[in-house]
């Protein structure tokens, strides 16, 4: 029985992400198999997850808001999510990891049962069968939970109860936490530092931060930030492989950088923070379940396009929860972003905006899906325009159909070349006009104009 930490949040869209995300099942009938929990609106099977999760998330917030006003120790985060896993050689049911999993609850005397939460029984993993807690960080006298010394107090929890229970026993060290089954890793070597050194010498070449984020990424270093609550960058460090050094352990401190590129808290911070937290979650629930992100792109596309030569290569992705945010290489600003229901909001519509929107349906859909166009006549005719044009240059690939306009004569002949349109350029912004709400069905486009 191993507890493990996977994320403790500050706000309530967190909150609502992190429920709605262990509440769906992602087609997989043995994702979910049992859901428990003390709100006051039970989640049943066939509920809509969505609206669950956003009363759920709505509680917890508002009675952090209660008890402040009520001036108890305030609290920077609102919920806890954990994971308590089981090995299969067990032979527990739902119920038993349910049952267990509440008896930890209920022993730890600083969390206790006396507060909102929500626990699911996931079953999609080889070797474990595991549940995840997601919980208000106050109880209902308003006590905030003090995590300093949370996972030794959960770990001995832990222990009591695989000894009460005849379950399969996991080595910890004696102050309780547990010991990994991986053996410990080398010391790093100077190739290794080396390595990182010319990479990170290559990549400060680049002229905007998210630039550098992306070379970063290309060579498989991510960059983690150490900051203040006030945004304030205090550091640096860089994880490649199984290995994290300090900035400035390697030459390579934060002052450095922002002395070699332009820093914009506004906009860079954010961006920063989000990778640190992403790799951060996604180590966790990878040590869990042994997931892996899923690769969505079709054969057919990986092998007539590269992702070298793929629009989207001249874009830096990244995940902020629900959202996946695309940045410019050169510019370094936000051009588009993605969202969790396939909504791709514009701050850009040029000609390569619209191509890696593009390729954003042909990574994910399946190659007999159509797209299908919204929106003003304008918008459509200047997205059917661009595509036609992509279909005559790579016939092999942009081979969908594409519905929702119907081309006049002027769309025809400027399409097989017969004479000359006074119109204005795929690539122009588009004009200021009311409801620019320009939906593209398959990946659901919607244009957004710059401010």
């Amino acid at each position: 029985m191993i507890f493990k930490k996977i994320h403790r949040g500050e706000t309530k869209r967190g909150c609502y992400n992190t429920v709605k995300y262990v509440l769906d099942d992602q087609d997989n009938p043995d994702r979910i198999l049992l859901v428990e929990t003390n709100f006051d609106h039970p989640f049943l099977h066939g509920d809509c997850i969505k609206e669950f999760a956003k009363k759920f998330s709505e509680k917890i917030d508002v009675d952090n808001k209660k008890w402040d006003l009520k001036h108890r120790v305030k609290t920077n985060k609102l919920y806890e999510h954990y994971t308590i896993s089981f090995p299969k050689k067990d032979n527990l049911s739902p119920s038993d990891v349910i049952s267990l999993s509440k008896e930890a609850m209920k022993r730890n005397k600083l969390f206790g049962l006396n507060r909102s939460y929500l626990l699911v029984v996931h079953g999609d993993c080889d070797k474990t069968i595991h549940a995840h807690l997601v919980s208000d960080r106050r109880n209902k006298r308003g006590i905030a939970y003090n995590p300093k010394r949370d996972m030794k107090i959960w770990n001995k929890l832990c222990s009591e109860i695989e000894d009460e229970n005849n379950l399969t026993k996991v080595l910890r060290f004696e102050d309780g936490n547990v010991i990994p089954n991986k053996a410990l890793l080398p010391q790093p070597s100077k190739e290794v530092k080396k390595y990182l050194k010319e990479c990170l010498a290559e990549a400060l070449k680049k002229p905007s931060i998210p630039s550098f984020v992306k070379q970063l990424k290309k060579q498989g270093i991510t960059p983690l930030i150490s900051h203040a609550k006030n945004k304030r960058v205090s550091g640096i460090s860089y994880a490649y492989q199984n290995y994290t050094f300090k900035g400035s352990a390697i030459g390579f401190s934060w002052k450095k950088i922002i002395d070699e590129l332009e820093y914009d808290e506004e906009e860079h911070f954010e961006l920063l923070k989000n990778i640190k937290e992403y790799k951060e979650q996604m180590e966790a629930l990878n040590n869990i379940s042994g997931a892996v992100e899923p690769d969505n792109t079709s054969e057919q596309y990986k092998q007539l396009f590269p992702s070298e030569n793929s629009p989207l290569a001249q874009y830096t992705s990244i995940h902020r929860g629900r959202h996946i945010d695309y940045y410019c290489n050169d510019s370094g600003g936000r051009v588009f972003r993605e969202t969790n229901n396939n909504i791709v909001i514009y701050d850009d519509s040029s000609n390569d905006v619209i191509d890696a929107a593009i390729t954003l349906a042909y990574q994910k859909y399946s190659p007999n899906s159509t797209i299908k166009l919204s929106g003003s006549r304008k918008f459509k005719q200047r997205i059917w325009r661009r595509y036609k044009e992509l279909q005559q240059e790579k016939p092999d690939i942009y081979n969908r159909d594409i519905v929702g306009y119907k081309p006049n004569s002027k769309d025809k002949s400027y399409i097989s070349g017969l004479k000359e349109i006074d119109s204005p350029s795929i690539g122009d912004q588009i004009d200021n006009e009311k409801n620019k709400k320009e939906l593209f069905k398959t990946t659901k486009l919607k244009y957004r104009k710059k401010q």
